[in-house]
Formats: structure tokens, C-alpha cells, sequence
């Protein structure tokens, strides 16, 4: 449970360094195009909501 949400930490810090460094600071963008990026955000939503779902339910 605790390296879960370690990870769900480090994700979601991640996800904001990640979009403000590239708008906010005026940064060079990520390799990725926009639509790349939208689409791994959703599918690490996804593994995480599923995560959070199983941490619940099985309870370490």
C-alpha cells in the first residue's frame, strides 16, 4: 500500500513539473507531441484509478 502511493506521489508531481516546465518556464517541449501525451495521460489514469480500485478492495 505504501509503494502504491509513493508512486501515485511521484506521479502526480511529475505530471505537473512535466506540462509546467514546458509552458510556464518557456522550455523546450518533450519529445512527445501533445497527442502522445494525452493519450499515455489517460492510460496512466486508468491504471491508477485500477490501482487505487485493488488497494481497496484486497487492503495489503
Amino acid at each position: 500500500m505504501l509503494k502504491i502511493t509513493i508512486l501515485l506521489y511521484n506521479y502526480k508531481s511529475n505530471h505537473s513539473l512535466w506540462f509546467g516546465t514546458a509552458e510556464i518556464k518557456g522550455s523546450p517541449p518533450p519529445p512527445f507531441p501533445l497527442s502522445w501525451r494525452l493519450f499515455f495521460i489517460l492510460i496512466f489514469n486508468r491504471l491508477i484509478t485500477i490501482l487505487r480500485f485493488c488497494s481497496t478492495k484486497l487492503d495489503f
